[in-house]
């Protein structure tokens, strides 16, 4: 009982936080201790200790001459971030779909989620491929192309828990994982789901870490012999949105 009540308070202290946080956000400019505590349902001491550790991380900036808060330099970085991300993701829709066009084939732009690879977006081929794959599925790390992609360039491995962060380059990785560094893209036929292929590439963003995968899949109505086109359409669109992180 005493782990889960202290997991709870751990919980709601941290909401606590960011709804101080978004009080300094939402304000029109530095404001005083009583101002952001009132806004916050705060007494003043309570508001003072979530601002002092917020000014510690840099979240929330303090003038100490004259005792006003504002955001600090880690929020704009991480309003900035969130901002890239969005702009990103509309290039990555805009550029998805050219490449279904191109090719036919169906499109999946996945994230790393909580769960693992994580489907954001799809976008039907031409013909559609029959499956139960649907916005919010995870794809496994190991088996699927685009689990494959965020082994290699997001840096990831297997546990009995799931996925962990490991180093890019293991000395464990398996022969594909060598393969995609040097193709560039991911390709299974078969392995997640039977009957379907896959080929999936990297995106990167200004930081030069893995954003998005961008994946196409096709079925038995496509001929295997034109998958080496598919990759080059693929991994070009990719490269185009690209942050260069080879």
């Amino acid at each position: 009982m005493t782990d889960i009540a202290n997991t709870r308070r751990g919980i709601q202290s941290l909401e606590i936080g960011m709804r101080v946080l978004a009080v300094v956000a939402r304000l029109t400019g530095p404001a005083t201790l009583s101002v952001i505590a009132k806004a916050a349902g705060l007494s003043s001491s309570q508001a003072h200790r979530y601002l002092s550790s917020l000014v510690a991380t840099q979240m929330v900036s303090q003038d100490e001459e004259r005792g006003l808060y504002g955001l600090g330099p880690a929020s704009l970085r991480l309003g900035l971030a969130a901002l890239g991300k969005l702009d990103m993701l509309s290039q990555v829709e805009a550029i998805s779909q050219k490449v279904v066009a191109a090719t036919g084939r169906t499109g999946l732009v996945t994230v790393w989620g909580d769960n693992g690879a994580t489907i954001i977006r799809i976008y039907g081929g031409s013909p559609r491929v029959v499956t139960n794959l649907a916005l919010g599925s995870t794809l496994p790390l190991l088996s699927s192309a685009t689990g494959r992609i965020f082994y290699v360039y997001g840096g990831y491995r297997e546990s009995q828990s799931g996925a962990v962060r490991t180093t890019k380059k293991a000395a464990s990785s398996p022969r594909w994982a060598i393969e995609i560094r040097t193709r560039r893209y991911a390709q299974v036929s078969g392995d997640f789901i039977p009957g379907l292929r896959a080929l999936a590439a990297p995106i990167f963003d200004a930081q030069g870490q893995l954003a998005f995968v961008l994946s196409i899949i096709a079925g038995r109505d496509f001929s295997a012999s034109g998958d080496g086109r598919a990759a080059e359409v693929l991994i070009a669109a990719c490269e185009s949105i690209s942050y260069p992180e080879y």
